[in-house]
């Protein structure tokens, strides 16, 4: 009968797994990010003017803070 040698465990494994962890952890973490960003980007109501980058609203027509035409942004 083989007996497996279970103290034989390099110290690799135990550097390479935490960090390995950390990684994944950190992947999701910045892809959860991005996907609420980009959410509240899509759901906002307001945009920014053009011209002056003031925010105004996504339907706009003309700039209440520079009064500029924003007819061609459409």
């Amino acid at each position: 009968m083989i007996i497996p040698n279970l103290l034989n465990i390099s110290l690799f494994n135990f550097i390479v797994a935490p960090i390995a962890i950390i990684c994944c952890a950190l992947v999701l973490l910045a892809s959860i990010i991005i996907f609420i960003v980009i959410i509240k980007e899509v759901r906002s109501t307001s945009k920014k003017c053009p011209y002056c980058t003031s925010k105004i609203p996504k339907d706009a027509v003309w700039c209440k803070h520079c009064k500029r035409d924003l007819s061609e942004f459409r």
